[in-house]
């Protein structure tokens, strides 16, 4: 139980997210088949004549471009070692 507890009370809010690394995010309501966690890191699209910066997730190439723009998620946690 005190895992649980722990795990529960790791996630912070995805505005405080960090830009610069691989992390957990979290979605509610659950992504594509109801995964509710996946590993994700932002994308400034700075490449793009006209980015739309987001969240991608390992499940991006499985909703395309368009739902993983449209679905953000709502929190975040550091990946555990």
């Amino acid at each position: 139980m005190g895992t649980d507890i722990g795990w529960r009370t790791a996630w912070k809010p995805i505005e405080t997210a960090p830009k610069d690394r691989r992390i957990l995010l979290r979605y509610n309501p659950p992504l594509f088949l109801g995964i509710p966690v996946v590993g994700g890191k932002w994308n400034e699209e700075s490449f793009h004549t006209h980015p739309i910066p987001h969240w991608e997730n390992d499940k991006s190439h499985l909703l395309g471009v368009k739902e993983t723009r449209r679905i953000q998620p709502t929190e975040w946690m550091e990946i555990p070692e």
